[in-house]
């Protein structure tokens, strides 16, 4: 199994005070949560909003995406060009006892969170059973095909933006 990567944005403490008003203020719907409630999320068409804030993060994100394909690749004689576009991006907050039920992203090539809060004690991400437990500023990227899900949380608080990204040849 090829183990998720995770990288630390250098400027989240300036960054997600603004992206956590951004998500606030931009909440459309709740996720699946199974018996549980789901978390609120924003559209998936986020990153097409025009905020200030999410155009720098999304411009940090696209800049890691070959070393995220060369990362999830088998070793090959000949690398094929990692090219690779942002289909959809949203962002969740996750109240106490929300959560997402198991599920997966495929048929994208890799999805990733990056982390806009996290309080201590909030259920981490769980990535084909194992547990994340990531930090503001942390951005995990997995194979979208992996199955993933936030357990039900006693503490409130947890804001994330998710996308996934496509292969272009």
């Amino acid at each position: 199994m090829i183990e998720p990567i995770i990288f630390k944005y250098p400027l989240a403490s300036t960054l997600n005070p603004q992206l956590q008003v951004a998500i606030q203020t931009s909440l459309a719907a709740r996720l699946g949560g199974g018996k549980h409630l789901g978390g609120r999320r924003t559209n998936f068409n986020f990153h097409h909003k025009n905020i200030p804030a999410l155009n720098t993060l999304v411009k940090w994100l696209e800049g890691l995406f070959t070393e995220v394909g060369k990362h999830f690749s088998l070793p090959r004689f000949d690398q094929p060009s990692y090219s690779f576009t942002l289909k959809d991006c949203w962002g969740i907050i996750y109240d106490k006892d929300s959560c997402v039920i198991e599920h997966n992203h495929f048929p994208y090539a890799f999805s990733f969170s990056y982390y806009v809060a996290s309080p201590p004690g909030t259920s981490p991400l769980i990535v084909n059973g194992q547990s994340h437990h990531l930090k503001a500023g942390d951005c995990i990227f997995f194979p979208s095909l992996y199955s993933h899900e936030v357990k039900p949380s006693q503490k409130e608080g947890r804001t994330v933006i998710i996308g996934n990204a496509f292969w272009v040849m």
